[in-house]
């Protein structure tokens, strides 16, 4: 097995079961008829991928998704939101948290895959259409198109059909749309922009001229299938950077980390002369866990490495490092993305939020929210202690509870200025 295989393959092996509806009790189409919000919400639908389903620490389930700010959104609008329930245990990923290695909320792997509501319960007007893992090219293709084939979650939660054409099911009068994250995140994350070894799952990075038009047919495609449509939000996509996932290599020479880092790891790590102080390279997280399991399948050598050397066995130096080139093409390529989701927006009369703005100042400070370092020896979680900070669930990119509130309060900030709705902030 690729040594890379394990960071997607809890949700690509997961089983095809029917998808079950929660939300409102009722399997109205479009109810409530009139929304405390405005009849501008009338039917809301969320298009996205794991944050806007409510994924967290490695995990979905019925408890997380009512923590997305979609849903908070929802409830602020007064409006119905129907997901497509993962009742606890839920779909956790076998690899399991920082912490215990088990899944989310503690709990072990469910045999066979995902644990669903009883399929009486099943809606098929749902208002959060997102899947985790999904990339733009996916939001208006089924079974071999999308980007990572296998992901058993399309099937799971969107039935057989695109979310776009999920989405149009609900006859929308508001969407929302983030989308856009993956397509730098996942190469990131293994430190491989041009895409990792052959066998591996992770796509290489989604230049921006191939990712724009895909987001473009999305956007077009959803305006015009939606008769009804009054008015939508775009979020940007992230920088990387703006996530506690990676940090720089310099912080693994101040021996508390370092002895910090060596202890989850389990193994006395070296930190080879490649890495020139202060040459601005960044570390993957997931480096510390791939060497936990060394030298199993998936594992790394205990070594960091800023380039191949005859000391490091390929591909080390390569995986789970960026280099100042490959953290500027990111940013650079994200950068590209929301400067056209910002356009497109505008064009459509739709509100922006750029998360970036929302994230970058909780990264400074005496005790940012957003830790340079992740605290690798924390036994909490939605902590400040935790090993990702407050907003950063055990994933290190996806957003705990905290950090859903305050993108939805963020995103009814933007909607109230674009289209003076009078939406209370989540308390």
């Amino acid at each position: 097995m690729s040594r890379f295989s394990h960071l997607l393959r809890g949700a690509i092996g997961l089983g095809a079961i029917g998808i079950a509806a929660c939300g409102d009790a009722d399997k109205m189409v479009l109810g409530p008829v009139d929304p405390t919000g405005g009849s501008i919400f009338k039917s809301y639908v969320a298009v996205g991928n794991s944050v806007t389903a409510g994924w967290q620490s490695n995990g979905l389930n019925d408890s997380t998704q009512r923590a997305s700010y979609a849903r908070l959104f929802a409830i602020q609008a007064g409006t119905r939101f129907a997901y497509p329930s993962f009742p606890k245990p839920g779909c956790p990923v076998p690899t399991g948290n920082w912490v215990s290695g088990k899944s989310i909320d503690s709990l072990s792997p469910v045999p066979g895959g995902c644990t669903l509501r009883d399929a009486s319960q099943v809606s098929d007007i749902l208002n959060n259409v997102a899947v985790p893992y999904a990339y733009a090219a996916d939001l208006t293709v089924t079974g071999p198109g999308v980007i990572i084939p296998g992901n058993a979650l399309n099937t799971l939660i969107l039935g057989g059909l695109s979310q776009v054409d999920r989405a149009l099911r609900a006859d929308p009068t508001f969407i929302s749309f983030w989308v856009g994250n993956n397509e730098t995140l996942f190469p990131a994350t293994v430190g491989m922009l041009g895409g990792p070894a052959a066998g591996s799952p992770v796509p290489p990075l989604i230049p921006a001229s191939v990712e724009i038009p895909l987001l473009k047919k999305a956007l077009d495609s959803l305006k015009a299938g939606s008769p009804h449509l009054q008015g939508g939000i775009v979020i940007g996509a992230l920088r990387v950077t703006n996530t506690p996932r990676f940090f720089s290599v310099d912080s693994l020479r101040t021996a508390a980390k370092k002895t910090a880092f060596d202890a989850f790891t389990g193994k006395p790590s070296a930190i080879l002369a490649n890495c020139v102080v202060g040459s601005g390279y960044l570390v993957s997280a997931e480096i510390a866990k791939a060497i936990r399991v060394y030298p199993a399948a998936g594992g790394h050598p205990p070594l960091i490495s800023c380039g191949v050397t005859p000391a490091a066995p390929a591909p080390v130096g390569d995986i789970f490092i960026l280099d100042p080139g490959e953290i500027g093409a990111l940013n650079a390529t994200t950068d590209a993305y929301n400067v056209y989701l910002k356009a497109k927006a505008d064009t459509l009369g739709w509100a922006y939020l750029d998360p970036n703005v929302l994230l970058a100042p909780q990264k400074i400070g005496a005790t940012p929210a957003i830790p340079a370092f992740p605290n690798f020896t924390s036994n909490t979680r939605d902590a400040s202690t935790a090993v990702f900070g407050v907003l950063f669930a055990l994933d290190g990119v996806n957003p705990t509870s905290l950090a859903q509130k305050l993108v939805a309060n963020s995103m009814i900030d933007s909607v109230n200025a674009k289209f003076s709705t009078k939406l209370l902030k989540v308390p």
